[in-house]
């Protein structure tokens, strides 16, 4: 019974304790940690995502991995959709003389991540 937010019996009390440990429990053994690149220790980690570690190749033994566009400089190069005049930006461009060889274009899509959209 509660009684002034407190549980009172001693069947509640340990419920409770119970309920609370399995929300922050978690098990893993000493093998699946060995299964992600660099062995961090990601208890929390879902045993599918082990699975996917364990099973498939890491992306630098596929391909080249680099870093993509970047500015030097975010707050004065980059922006989001509504600054940008959009006579300005070049949305379909392949390569960097689609987008500076007309010397119209000062925008382009540049995405970086995150929950807003920006420009570059």
């Amino acid at each position: 019974m509660k009684n002034n937010n407190r549980v009172n019996s001693t069947d509640q009390k340990n419920g409770f304790a119970v309920d609370e440990a399995a929300r922050h429990f978690f098990r893993a053994s000493a093998t699946d940690f060995k299964k992600i690149p660099g062995s961090p220790i990601a208890y929390w980690v879902s045993k599918r995502v082990r699975l996917i570690f364990d099973k498939f190749p890491p992306v630098g033994g596929i391909s080249n991995i680099r870093a993509g566009m970047a500015t030097g400089d975010n707050d004065r190069h980059v922006r989001i959709w509504h600054e940008v005049n959009t006579e300005n930006l070049k949305l379909n461009a392949h390569s960097t003389a689609d987008v500076w060889g007309n010397g119209k274009n000062k925008w382009v899509l540049f995405n970086k991540g995150g929950d807003i959209r920006k420009l570059y």
